[in-house]
Formats: structure tokens, C-alpha cells, sequence
């Protein structure tokens, strides 16, 4: 049985870290209020993008550009590369036709731990993927996002990560940083270095639910894309209007491209922040519990054991006295 002075040390350390435990508890809840708060806005933007690349889809002109032939394209790289994708990606035989390519994996994940079992779930979902795609010999190439994630690619997917990759925070994620990967990806798609890409985020339901989540970036899915179904109810107003793309549909469907790989990293990316933080909270609500049990059950040790050497130390002077006597 533990001495007295060791059951005290004990309980000292134990409130220490329920003093912990509780303050980080509730800075994950103040974060989780900003980061409830972007996802909203992230979303209310994707959602706007897509309703503007449905309606573009629908103007007459754009299947008649040819980015092969087309003037502003041969005389602009990044605008062919961008139209290319977009017509590409827009048809149904996309993924048939280059599923004999790579495919890219871009993980998604926080940059710490103590998080519950979020991280760990990730990397399953991770696992698995790569797991039926080496049993189909098909190639693939991870691009990690997050510390975590990236930690646990270097160490177990070296071979995969693609070149030239860094290690990329979500802490210091900014729209630079963000344009740079997009470009990185069209780019890889335009050299056919790959087929396709996806992405594997935590999806923020609630508190106490994230789902990790798998879902194609590149082609693009408009009627099932991660905000729901896409909502038509102003394509009528379009139709019966006129549109007049300024300065030129080929710039503009260029920009909606880059703009659209944009949006959905974002999207992705606070959604893992708010999985963290949530997952966070719940999991320091309950060290926070199972602290005050911990601390309950020692100090009931405690007191017994100090009742005991109590009555020790009194039939001790008890049998003394009767022995003088």
C-alpha cells in the first residue's frame, strides 16, 4: 500500500492536471466558436461558386471553345490548362479515361494531438485507401496537410508523398499557401502525373461527432458535393437573360477552376480545425471527470489510511500507559 506522503503527492499531481485539463476544455470550446463561424462562411461561398459554375455550365459557348484550338488559350498556358480541366472534368467519361493514372490523396489533419481518437481515425481511413489500391496495383501519391498527417506519411508512406511537397501546417494555412497547392494540383493534372484527386478530411457534424470523410476533388461534383445537394431555384432568372462574361468566358471559366480547388481546400480544412477542437473538448470534459474520480478515490485512501495510523498512535500510548501503570 502506498505511504501517506506518496497518496498526497499523488492527489496534488491529479488536481494539477484537472487544472489543465479544464482550461484546455474551454479554449477548445472558444475555438470551436471561430471555427463553427468560418466554416459557416467557407460554406456560403462554396456554395455560391458551385451555383455560378452550374450556371456557366448551361451557356451555349462553353462547349464550343476547344482549348487546343481556342486564341486566348494558346496564347495563355494556365488558361488552357484551367479549360481543359473544366470540360474534362464536367464530362461523365472523366474518370474512365484516365483511370489507368495515379491518383492523388490529399490527407487532411490537425496539427496536434489529445484529440481523442480523431488523428487515429484518419490515418485508418488513410490506410484502407491505400490498402485497395495496392491490392488493384493502382499508383497513387499522397500530398498531407497537417502536422499529424504528414508526421505519419514521412515515417510510413515516404515513397508516396509527392515531390517537391513540404510540410504544411493548418495552423499557418493561408490563401497564399492554399493557391500554391491548387496550382500544384492542376498542374499535375495537366501533365497527366495524375488522374484524379481526392481528399480525406474530418467532416464536422456536432461535438461529439466528426466523420471522417472521402470525396473526389478533381472532377468536380456539382449535385453531390460536400455542402449537399446544389439548389437550381435562380438558374430560371439566368436563362432568360443574356450572359456576357467580361473580359472572356475563357478567363473567366479559368478563374472559377483555380477558384473552386480553392474553396474546397478551405472548406476541408476548417472542418478538421472544428473536428479537432470539438474532439478536444470532449475528450478533456472526460479527463476532467475521470480526474475528479481519480481524486476522490485517492483521498478516500488517504483518509483511511491517516485514520488508521491515528488509531495506531493511540493504542500505542494506550498500551503504554497500561504497562507504566
Amino acid at each position: 500500500m502506498p505511504s501517506l506522503i506518496d497518496l498526497k503527492k499523488r492527489i496534488v499531481s491529479t488536481i494539477s492536471t484537472k487544472k489543465i485539463t479544464s482550461a484546455m476544455k474551454m479554449v477548445s470550446v472558444a475555438k470551436l466558436k471561430k471555427a463553427t463561424n468560418e466554416i459557416e462562411f467557407v460554406t456560403q461561398y462554396s456554395r455560391s461558386l458551385l451555383r455560378t459554375i452550374a450556371r456557366v455550365q448551361q451557356a451555349n459557348e462553353i462547349w464550343d471553345i476547344d482549348p487546343e484550338n481556342n486564341l486566348i488559350a494558346q496564347q495563355n498556358h494556365i488558361v488552357k490548362t484551367n479549360l481543359s480541366i473544366f470540360k474534362k472534368s464536367l464530362d461523365a467519361s472523366f474518370l474512365t479515361e484516365r483511370e489507368n493514372l495515379p491518383e492523388l490523396i490529399i490527407a487532411i489533419s490537425p496539427d496536434k494531438g489529445l484529440c481523442g481518437s480523431l488523428n487515429t481515425n484518419i490515418i485508418n481511413n488513410l490506410n484502407k485507401k491505400i490498402a485497395l489500391y495496392k491490392q488493384s496495383n493502382k499508383a497513387f501519391y499522397i500530398l498531407p496537410l497537417g502536422k499529424k498527417i504528414w508526421d505519419y506519411c514521412l515515417a510510413k508512406h515516404k515513397n508516396h508523398i509527392v515531390k517537391d511537397a513540404t510540410k504544411i501546417e493548418l495552423k499557418t494555412l493561408n490563401n497564399d499557401i492554399v493557391a500554391n497547392v491548387s496550382q500544384q494540383i492542376i498542374s499535375m493534372l495537366d501533365e497527366n502525373f495524375i488522374g484524379s484527386a481526392s481528399v480525406i478530411y474530418a467532416k464536422f457534424t456536432s461535438v461529439i461527432k466528426q466523420d471522417i470523410t472521402s470525396k473526389f476533388l478533381v472532377p468536380f461534383v456539382i449535385h453531390n458535393h460536400e455542402d449537399g445537394p446544389m439548389h437550381h431555384e435562380n438558374l430560371e432568372v439566368f436563362e432568360k437573360h443574356e450572359v456576357i462574361f467580361e473580359p472572356s468566358i475563357e478567363e473567366v471559366i479559368s478563374s472559377l477552376v483555380v477558384a473552386r480547388i480553392k474553396s474546397a481546400i478551405f472548406t476541408f480544412v476548417k472542418h478538421t480545425e472544428a473536428s479537432e477542437h470539438g474532439a478536444r473538448m470532449v475528450a478533456m470534459d472526460n479527463a476532467t471527470k475521470n480526474s475528479e474520480k481519480v481524486i476522490k478515490s485517492l483521498k478516500l485512501k488517504y483518509n483511511r489510511g491517516r485514520q488508521s495510523a491515528i488509531t495506531s498512535q493511540i493504542l500505542e500510548i494506550v498500551g503504554g500507559m497500561e504497562a507504566v501503570s
